[in-house]
């Protein structure tokens, strides 16, 4: 099992939620920070490179496909007329994997579209 998420960590899965447009906030409870996103007045946890669940809802609403095979994971989405491609080492935890690509692609496609809009 994983330990908190680190702050370089937090950053990735705030930005990557921002990119599916979610509403984002952190919270922190004494020592442990984490990012919770919300719908209409709702708010859950959100972690993306530790829960299937989310990666998920970030690979769909961020409209990525996503391959695993030969011991690379790689996620794939497409901002305006560019192929935006994270590739992982699969070849220990194919989940893991696939959830990190996942999140990375997500985070720098909500970079991308802060560039564009500035």
């Amino acid at each position: 099992m994983m330990g908190p998420a680190s702050v370089e960590e937090l950053a990735m899965i705030e930005a990557a939620a921002r990119a599916a447009g979610y509403e984002v906030r952190r919270f922190r409870v004494r020592e442990l920070e984490v990012v919770h996103v919300g719908v209409g007045d709702q708010w859950a946890l959100f972690d993306s490179l530790r829960h299937d669940g989310d990666a998920f809802r970030l690979q769909i609403d961020c409209g990525m496909s996503v391959i695993v095979r030969r011991g690379i994971a790689m996620a794939e989405t497409y901002p305006g007329d560019r192929a935006l491609t994270i590739m992982e080492d699969a070849t220990q935890n194919k989940a893991a994997a696939v959830r990190l690509a996942i999140t990375r692609a997500a985070a720098a496609l909500h970079e991308y579209r802060t560039k564009e809009a500035a």
